[in-house]
């Protein structure tokens, strides 16, 4: 429940009035939702919209959703990292006190990742074919395994992050250019990876060189769209 004691938005009412158009009613709550900043409530109408997607005829969600997905969850998890990250004791009078508030960070941060990883991992990283789309949710999963490895070291989080992002990589490897936005962004997030979660620093530059190095080789290929 907020601040203000009101609940969240109910969804019974989209589901039994819009039931033959529940995935645009909820794309079109999660398009108002972004634009008024309210990026909870833009993952909790994706999150309906990705539960819906193995009836959908790709069982994918289009570039529209899954814009939407990445900045309702970037904004969301970002808030929380930046807050367990800042929260330290400067003052050993109060320790007990960061220790206990950094404790309730660390697990709604675990929550919203895990709540994410299972529902991806049982719908769209299940059954999506698209190698683009694969790659993009692979990458995902990795991102929020790598949240949680930060948080909690030591519970195998290190290695499912790895794993993801090793499959995401070799396929983007294999289908997508060396200049397609997801397989740059996928080698940088793997390369952060092996720094700062894996500890291989020379893997992680070795990484984001060899991507930066391969798409500035394939730049000349480009339409000048594609370029900007």
């Amino acid at each position: 429940m907020s601040l203000s004691g009101v609940p969240p938005y109910d969804l019974t009412k989209l589901k039994a009035t819009y039931r033959d158009r529940e995935r645009q009613a909820l794309l079109f709550m999660a398009k108002g939702s972004e634009r008024g900043e309210r990026f909870e409530d833009v993952c909790r109408f994706i999150r309906e919209i990705i539960k819906l997607s193995p009836t959908f005829p790709d069982r994918d969600l289009s570039d529209e959703e899954r814009h939407l997905f990445s900045i309702g969850y970037k904004n969301v998890i970002g808030q929380l990292r930046a807050a367990w990250r800042a929260t330290k004791s400067d003052d050993n009078k109060f320790d007990d006190l960061v220790v206990d508030y950094r404790a309730q960070i660390e697990r709604e941060l675990s929550s919203v990742c895990i709540d994410i990883i299972n529902l991806l991992e049982s719908t769209l990283v299940k059954y999506v074919t698209i190698p683009e789309s694969r790659v993009f949710f692979l990458k995902q999963a990795g991102d929020f395994y790598r949240y949680l490895a930060e948080i909690a070291p030591g519970k195998g989080y290190e290695k499912k992050a790895a794993d993801s992002y090793s499959v995401s990589f070799k396929l983007a490897i294999n289908t997508l250019p060396p200049t397609h936005p997801t397989r740059l962004g996928l080698a940088l997030n793997y390369s952060v990876c092996f720094y700062e979660v894996l500890k291989d620093k020379r893997q992680a530059c070795e990484l984001a060189k060899a991507a930066f190095d391969h798409a500035i080789s394939k730049l000349d290929e480009l339409e000048e769209s594609s370029y900007k």
